[in-house]
């Protein structure tokens, strides 16, 4: 096959047929749990996990450090998680930006009857939260708080 020939065939199979992206989705490592059903462990040492909080009534992402979920992060959790109405307030958060750099306008928002998506606790007991913003997925910012360990907010901001 001459060098040309070769050239053709790998940009046919690269850009056209694609065979350089994987076609299956990358398997996930779940596990089973007391706590919360259904967790998955993730390569980097921490698990997330669906779950209803008692104290929102809806199910949010949770993510942790570690390799299991365990009650004293779940207590963590829903103490956040009850804490987001005085964090919104403390939050002064900006309207959302016009457009959000891909060319979509926001939906009509409120940030005091957001929905949370996730929370992420760190390694530090830190945590994040992000919001709900558009539930058809065409806006791609959402509103993310930090939190210190001892729940006070730290930075309220847009974000991807």
């Amino acid at each position: 096959m001459s060098s040309i020939t070769q050239r053709i065939k790998f940009v046919w199979e690269y850009f056209v047929l694609r065979l350089h992206r994987s076609t299956k989705p990358p398997k996930l490592d779940i596990h089973s749990s007391s706590l919360v059903d259904r967790y998955v462990r993730t390569p980097n040492g921490t698990w997330w996990a669906d779950m209803i909080l008692p104290s929102l009534g809806y199910s949010v992402r949770l993510i942790a450090p570690g390799s299991e979920p365990d009650a004293e992060r779940l207590k963590s959790f829903d103490k956040v998680a009850q804490r987001v109405p005085a964090l919104i307030k403390q939050s002064q958060l900006e309207p959302p930006p016009a457009d959000d750099g891909w060319g979509n306008k926001p939906p009509k928002f409120a940030i005091d009857l957001a929905r949370i998506s996730s929370i992420w606790i760190r390694a530090d007991g830190s945590f994040f939260l992000t919001f709900e913003v558009d539930t058809n997925d065409i806006y791609m910012l959402a509103p993310c708080f930090e939190v210190s360990p001892s729940m006070e907010l730290i930075s309220a901001e847009w974000c991807v």
